[in-house]
Protein backbone atom coordinates (compact mmCIF):
# COMPACT_ATOMS: atom_id res chain seq x y z
CA UNK A 1 0.00 0.00 0.00
CA UNK A 2 1.39 3.41 -0.96
CA UNK A 3 1.35 6.34 1.44
CA UNK A 4 -1.15 8.22 -0.72
CA UNK A 5 -3.55 5.26 -0.63
CA UNK A 6 -3.62 5.14 3.16
CA UNK A 7 -6.44 7.66 3.45
CA UNK A 8 -8.46 6.80 0.34
CA UNK A 9 -12.12 5.98 0.84
CA UNK A 10 -11.94 2.98 -1.45
CA UNK A 11 -9.13 1.41 0.58
CA UNK A 12 -10.98 1.98 3.85
CA UNK A 13 -14.24 0.60 2.44
CA UNK A 14 -12.56 -2.52 1.06
CA UNK A 15 -10.68 -3.04 4.32
CA UNK A 16 -13.95 -2.85 6.25
CA UNK A 17 -15.38 -5.52 3.95
CA UNK A 18 -12.51 -7.89 4.70
CA UNK A 19 -13.29 -7.49 8.41
CA UNK A 20 -16.96 -8.20 7.78
CA UNK A 21 -18.09 -4.86 9.19
CA UNK A 22 -21.84 -4.33 8.71
CA UNK A 23 -23.24 -1.40 6.80
CA UNK A 24 -24.71 1.38 8.91
CA UNK A 25 -28.21 2.63 8.20
CA UNK A 26 -27.04 6.06 7.03
CA UNK A 27 -24.77 4.40 4.48
CA UNK A 28 -27.85 2.78 2.95
CA UNK A 29 -30.16 5.81 2.92
CA UNK A 30 -27.66 8.61 2.29
CA UNK A 31 -25.08 8.70 -0.46
CA UNK A 32 -21.59 8.63 1.05
CA UNK A 33 -19.16 11.05 -0.55
CA UNK A 34 -15.41 11.33 -0.07
CA UNK A 35 -12.62 13.60 -1.24
CA UNK A 36 -9.47 11.68 -2.09
CA UNK A 37 -7.12 14.46 -3.20
CA UNK A 38 -4.24 15.37 -0.91
CA UNK A 39 -0.56 16.19 -1.08
CA UNK A 40 2.40 15.81 1.25
CA UNK A 41 3.76 19.19 2.34
CA UNK A 42 3.79 21.81 5.06
CA UNK A 43 4.51 25.52 5.08
CA UNK A 44 6.78 27.50 7.37
CA UNK A 45 6.23 31.25 7.17
CA UNK A 46 4.63 30.82 3.78
CA UNK A 47 7.50 28.73 2.39
CA UNK A 48 7.43 25.01 1.65
CA UNK A 49 9.66 23.44 4.28
CA UNK A 50 9.41 20.04 5.90
CA UNK A 51 7.10 17.15 5.10
CA UNK A 52 3.73 16.13 6.54
CA UNK A 53 0.57 14.32 5.49
CA UNK A 54 -2.56 16.15 4.46
CA UNK A 55 -5.36 13.57 4.40
CA UNK A 56 -8.69 14.59 2.93
CA UNK A 57 -11.16 11.77 3.35
CA UNK A 58 -11.12 10.45 6.87
CA UNK A 59 -12.73 11.63 10.06
CA UNK A 60 -12.54 11.28 13.83
CA UNK A 61 -15.24 11.22 16.45
CA UNK A 62 -14.88 13.39 19.57
CA UNK A 63 -17.83 11.74 21.28
CA UNK A 64 -16.40 8.24 21.36
CA UNK A 65 -12.73 9.21 21.27
CA UNK A 66 -10.64 11.95 22.82
CA UNK A 67 -10.58 14.42 19.97
CA UNK A 68 -11.20 18.13 19.82
CA UNK A 69 -14.55 19.14 18.36
CA UNK A 70 -15.75 22.41 16.96
CA UNK A 71 -18.97 22.40 14.99
CA UNK A 72 -20.85 25.03 13.07
CA UNK A 73 -23.55 25.13 10.46
CA UNK A 74 -24.67 27.10 7.46
CA UNK A 75 -28.16 26.78 5.97
CA UNK A 76 -28.89 23.08 5.39
CA UNK A 77 -25.44 21.66 6.13
CA UNK A 78 -23.85 20.77 9.45
CA UNK A 79 -20.07 20.96 9.68
CA UNK A 80 -18.12 19.03 12.29
CA UNK A 81 -14.55 20.17 12.82
CA UNK A 82 -12.41 17.70 14.67
CA UNK A 83 -8.75 16.88 15.16
CA UNK A 84 -6.44 13.90 15.50
CA UNK A 85 -2.82 14.18 16.62
CA UNK A 86 -0.13 11.97 15.14
CA UNK A 87 1.90 10.87 18.17
CA UNK A 88 5.58 11.74 18.50
CA UNK A 89 6.85 8.23 17.82
CA UNK A 90 4.88 7.76 14.61
CA UNK A 91 5.62 11.30 13.41
CA UNK A 92 9.36 10.84 13.92
CA UNK A 93 9.29 7.44 12.22
CA UNK A 94 7.37 8.82 9.24
CA UNK A 95 9.85 11.63 8.71
CA UNK A 96 12.76 9.17 8.91
CA UNK A 97 11.17 6.88 6.33
CA UNK A 98 10.36 9.72 3.95
CA UNK A 99 13.95 10.95 4.23
CA UNK A 100 15.32 7.43 3.62
CA UNK A 101 13.02 6.96 0.63
CA UNK A 102 12.76 3.27 1.51
CA UNK A 103 9.60 2.13 -0.24
CA UNK A 104 9.53 -1.24 1.52
CA UNK A 105 9.96 0.21 5.02
CA UNK A 106 7.43 2.93 4.27
CA UNK A 107 4.93 0.36 3.03
CA UNK A 108 5.24 -1.65 6.27
CA UNK A 109 4.83 1.53 8.34
CA UNK A 110 1.75 2.58 6.37
CA UNK A 111 0.15 -0.85 6.77
CA UNK A 112 0.65 -0.65 10.54
CA UNK A 113 -0.84 2.85 10.77
CA UNK A 114 -3.69 1.84 8.47
CA UNK A 115 -4.57 -1.07 10.73
CA UNK A 116 -4.66 1.30 13.70
CA UNK A 117 -6.93 3.66 11.78
CA UNK A 118 -9.22 1.33 9.87
CA UNK A 119 -8.84 -1.94 11.76
CA UNK A 120 -11.26 -3.63 14.13
CA UNK A 121 -10.72 -0.96 16.79
CA UNK A 122 -9.46 1.73 14.44
CA UNK A 123 -10.45 5.30 15.15
CA UNK A 124 -11.68 5.78 11.58
CA UNK A 125 -14.73 3.72 12.55
CA UNK A 126 -15.78 6.53 14.84
CA UNK A 127 -16.81 8.76 11.96
CA UNK A 128 -19.26 6.13 10.81
CA UNK A 129 -20.69 5.96 14.32
CA UNK A 130 -20.94 9.75 14.51
CA UNK A 131 -22.69 9.89 11.15
CA UNK A 132 -25.07 7.14 12.28
CA UNK A 133 -25.98 9.07 15.44
CA UNK A 134 -26.60 12.18 13.34
CA UNK A 135 -28.75 10.22 10.91
CA UNK A 136 -30.91 8.60 13.61
CA UNK A 137 -31.44 11.99 15.27
CA UNK A 138 -32.51 13.39 11.91
CA UNK A 139 -35.04 10.70 10.99
CA UNK A 140 -36.59 10.51 14.48
CA UNK A 141 -36.82 14.22 15.29
CA UNK A 142 -35.92 16.31 12.24
CA UNK A 143 -33.12 17.82 14.33
CA UNK A 144 -29.45 17.33 15.24
CA UNK A 145 -27.65 18.05 18.49
CA UNK A 146 -24.13 19.45 18.10
CA UNK A 147 -21.50 21.37 20.03
CA UNK A 148 -20.16 24.65 18.70
CA UNK A 149 -17.05 25.75 20.60
CA UNK A 150 -18.11 23.56 23.55
CA UNK A 151 -21.61 25.08 23.57
CA UNK A 152 -24.43 22.61 22.97
CA UNK A 153 -26.72 23.58 20.12
CA UNK A 154 -29.66 22.07 18.30
CA UNK A 155 -29.94 22.27 14.54
CA UNK A 156 -33.59 22.23 13.48
CA UNK A 157 -34.22 21.23 9.88
CA UNK A 158 -37.76 22.65 10.22
CA UNK A 159 -39.36 19.40 9.10
CA UNK A 160 -43.00 20.11 8.10
CA UNK A 161 -45.43 19.76 10.99
CA UNK A 162 -47.75 17.77 8.72
CA UNK A 163 -45.04 15.10 8.46
CA UNK A 164 -44.90 14.65 12.23
CA UNK A 165 -47.57 12.44 13.76
CA UNK A 166 -48.33 11.80 17.43
CA UNK A 167 -50.83 9.12 18.40
CA UNK A 168 -53.00 9.66 21.47
CA UNK A 169 -55.30 7.72 23.80
CA UNK A 170 -56.44 4.35 22.47
CA UNK A 171 -54.37 4.85 19.30
CA UNK A 172 -51.12 4.37 21.23
CA UNK A 173 -49.33 1.14 20.36
CA UNK A 174 -48.94 0.51 24.07
CA UNK A 175 -52.74 0.03 24.23
CA UNK A 176 -52.89 -3.52 22.78
CA UNK A 177 -56.68 -3.90 22.60
CA UNK A 178 -57.39 -0.63 20.76
CA UNK A 179 -54.20 0.18 18.83
CA UNK A 180 -54.17 -0.45 15.07
CA UNK A 181 -50.50 -0.37 13.97
CA UNK A 182 -51.09 -2.03 10.60
CA UNK A 183 -53.78 0.50 9.75
CA UNK A 184 -51.50 3.28 11.00
CA UNK A 185 -48.62 2.19 8.75
CA UNK A 186 -50.93 1.99 5.75
CA UNK A 187 -52.30 5.47 6.49
CA UNK A 188 -48.88 7.00 7.06
CA UNK A 189 -47.53 5.48 3.87
CA UNK A 190 -50.23 7.26 1.87
CA UNK A 191 -50.06 10.39 4.00
CA UNK A 192 -49.27 13.57 2.07
CA UNK A 193 -48.52 11.37 -0.97
CA UNK A 194 -45.23 10.49 0.69
CA UNK A 195 -42.98 8.23 -1.35
CA UNK A 196 -42.11 6.01 1.61
CA UNK A 197 -40.60 2.56 1.26
CA UNK A 198 -39.23 1.71 4.72
CA UNK A 199 -40.52 1.75 8.30
CA UNK A 200 -37.83 1.82 10.99
CA UNK A 201 -38.33 1.28 14.71
CA UNK A 202 -36.41 -0.16 17.65
CA UNK A 203 -37.18 -3.52 19.25
CA UNK A 204 -39.36 -2.12 22.04
CA UNK A 205 -41.61 -0.36 19.54
CA UNK A 206 -41.70 -3.49 17.38
CA UNK A 207 -42.76 -5.58 20.38
CA UNK A 208 -45.48 -3.04 21.20
CA UNK A 209 -46.73 -3.46 17.64
CA UNK A 210 -46.84 -7.27 17.57
CA UNK A 211 -48.59 -7.45 20.95
CA UNK A 212 -51.64 -5.61 19.65
CA UNK A 213 -54.86 -7.48 18.93
CA UNK A 214 -54.92 -6.14 15.38
CA UNK A 215 -51.59 -7.75 14.49
CA UNK A 216 -52.33 -10.98 16.37
CA UNK A 217 -55.72 -11.35 14.66
CA UNK A 218 -54.17 -10.64 11.27
CA UNK A 219 -51.58 -13.38 11.82
CA UNK A 220 -54.25 -15.82 12.95
CA UNK A 221 -56.76 -15.08 10.18
CA UNK A 222 -54.36 -14.63 7.28
CA UNK A 223 -51.63 -17.15 8.11
CA UNK A 224 -53.22 -19.45 10.73
CA UNK A 225 -50.36 -18.60 13.09
CA UNK A 226 -50.91 -18.03 16.81
CA UNK A 227 -47.27 -18.05 17.94
CA UNK A 228 -45.13 -16.26 15.35
CA UNK A 229 -41.41 -15.54 15.18
CA UNK A 230 -40.04 -12.04 14.56
CA UNK A 231 -39.34 -12.97 10.95
CA UNK A 232 -42.92 -14.16 10.42
CA UNK A 233 -44.32 -10.96 11.93
CA UNK A 234 -42.05 -8.83 9.77
CA UNK A 235 -42.92 -10.75 6.60
CA UNK A 236 -46.64 -10.52 7.32
CA UNK A 237 -46.63 -6.78 8.09
CA UNK A 238 -44.45 -6.08 5.05
CA UNK A 239 -46.86 -8.01 2.83
CA UNK A 240 -49.85 -6.13 4.20
CA UNK A 241 -48.37 -2.62 4.18
CA UNK A 242 -45.91 -2.76 1.30
CA UNK A 243 -43.26 -1.30 3.61
CA UNK A 244 -39.87 -2.84 4.37
CA UNK A 245 -39.73 -3.19 8.18
CA UNK A 246 -36.36 -2.56 9.85
CA UNK A 247 -35.82 -3.30 13.56
CA UNK A 248 -32.99 -1.05 14.70
CA UNK A 249 -30.79 -2.45 17.47
CA UNK A 250 -27.39 -0.75 17.11
CA UNK A 251 -25.92 0.56 20.38
CA UNK A 252 -23.55 3.51 20.79
CA UNK A 253 -22.77 6.39 23.12
CA UNK A 254 -24.94 9.35 22.19
CA UNK A 255 -22.88 11.41 24.66
CA UNK A 256 -19.42 10.86 26.10
CA UNK A 257 -20.80 10.69 29.66
CA UNK A 258 -23.49 8.13 28.82
CA UNK A 259 -23.36 4.35 28.64
CA UNK A 260 -23.91 2.53 25.36
CA UNK A 261 -27.56 2.17 24.42
CA UNK A 262 -29.73 1.72 21.35
CA UNK A 263 -29.59 5.13 19.70
CA UNK A 264 -32.99 4.78 18.03
CA UNK A 265 -35.57 6.13 20.55
CA UNK A 266 -38.51 4.16 21.92
CA UNK A 267 -42.02 4.68 20.53
CA UNK A 268 -40.92 6.33 17.29
CA UNK A 269 -41.47 5.01 13.78
CA UNK A 270 -39.65 6.65 10.88
CA UNK A 271 -41.04 6.12 7.38
CA UNK A 272 -38.41 6.83 4.76
CA UNK A 273 -37.90 6.96 1.01
CA UNK A 274 -34.90 5.12 -0.44
CA UNK A 275 -32.67 8.22 -0.46
CA UNK A 276 -32.51 11.18 1.90
CA UNK A 277 -29.41 13.09 0.81
CA UNK A 278 -25.71 12.59 1.44
CA UNK A 279 -23.04 12.29 4.09
CA UNK A 280 -19.73 13.84 3.09
CA UNK A 281 -16.44 12.86 4.74
CA UNK A 282 -13.30 14.92 4.46
CA UNK A 283 -11.54 17.80 6.21
CA UNK A 284 -13.01 21.10 5.11
CA UNK A 285 -12.12 23.45 7.93
CA UNK A 286 -10.10 26.12 6.19
CA UNK A 287 -12.52 26.41 3.29
CA UNK A 288 -15.57 26.65 5.54
CA UNK A 289 -13.87 29.18 7.81
CA UNK A 290 -13.12 31.27 4.76
CA UNK A 291 -16.72 31.00 3.54
CA UNK A 292 -17.99 32.07 6.96
CA UNK A 293 -15.63 35.05 7.04
CA UNK A 294 -13.47 33.65 9.84
CA UNK A 295 -9.71 34.01 10.11
CA UNK A 296 -7.65 31.12 8.78
CA UNK A 297 -4.43 30.29 10.61
CA UNK A 298 -1.21 31.01 8.72
CA UNK A 299 0.20 27.59 9.52
CA UNK A 300 -2.66 25.75 7.85
CA UNK A 301 -1.73 23.94 4.67
CA UNK A 302 -4.72 23.68 2.33
CA UNK A 303 -5.16 20.94 -0.27
CA UNK A 304 -5.94 22.12 -3.81
CA UNK A 305 -9.49 21.34 -4.96
CA UNK A 306 -10.49 20.24 -1.45
CA UNK A 307 -11.01 21.85 1.94
CA UNK A 308 -8.51 19.48 3.57
CA UNK A 309 -6.12 21.08 6.03
CA UNK A 310 -3.31 20.23 8.39
CA UNK A 311 -2.30 22.56 11.20
CA UNK A 312 1.39 22.42 12.07
CA UNK A 313 2.78 24.18 15.16
CA UNK A 314 6.47 25.10 15.11
CA UNK A 315 8.96 26.11 17.77
CA UNK A 316 12.34 27.75 17.21
CA UNK A 317 15.41 25.74 18.21
CA UNK A 318 18.53 27.75 17.47
CA UNK A 319 18.51 28.66 13.80
CA UNK A 320 16.25 25.78 12.72
CA UNK A 321 12.49 25.42 12.88
CA UNK A 322 11.39 22.31 14.72
CA UNK A 323 7.93 20.84 14.29
CA UNK A 324 6.39 20.60 17.74
CA UNK A 325 2.91 19.37 16.87
CA UNK A 326 0.97 18.14 13.86
CA UNK A 327 -2.81 18.05 13.98
CA UNK A 328 -5.01 16.69 11.22
CA UNK A 329 -8.09 18.89 11.22
CA UNK A 330 -10.98 16.95 9.85
CA UNK A 331 -14.58 17.56 8.96
CA UNK A 332 -17.73 15.73 7.97
CA UNK A 333 -20.99 17.19 6.71
CA UNK A 334 -24.54 15.92 6.50
CA UNK A 335 -26.83 17.45 3.90
CA UNK A 336 -30.36 16.02 3.63
CA UNK A 337 -32.01 16.61 0.28
CA UNK A 338 -35.09 18.80 0.66
CA UNK A 339 -37.37 17.03 -1.88
CA UNK A 340 -36.52 13.64 -0.37
CA UNK A 341 -36.88 14.93 3.19
CA UNK A 342 -40.47 15.89 2.38
CA UNK A 343 -41.15 12.14 2.14
CA UNK A 344 -39.92 11.48 5.68
CA UNK A 345 -42.73 10.72 8.15
CA UNK A 346 -41.94 10.77 11.89
CA UNK A 347 -44.59 9.09 14.04
CA UNK A 348 -44.69 8.87 17.84
CA UNK A 349 -46.55 5.76 18.92
CA UNK A 350 -46.61 6.22 22.71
Amino acid sequence: MKLQEMFKAEKITNYNKTLGKPMFLHEFFMEVRYTDNFKISTKVNGKNEGIAINPSNFDADPILREFKEVATYDEDKIYFKEAHKLNEENRKRLFELLKMESNKALEIFVKQRFKEMAGEDGWLDSVRIRAEIMFIQLITSGKNAIKEKAVEKEIDYLHPADNKIALTGGELWTAPTTATPISDLLRWKKFNKANTEYAIMNRKTFEDMIKTDEVKNYMKEEFKITLASDEEFITAVQRKTGLQIIIYEYEAKAKETEAKKVIFPDSVVALLPRKLGYISYGPTISGIDTELGLEVEDNMSVIPKTYATLTVTFEKSGQASKIRQMIFEIESTMAPDEPDMSNLIIAKTA
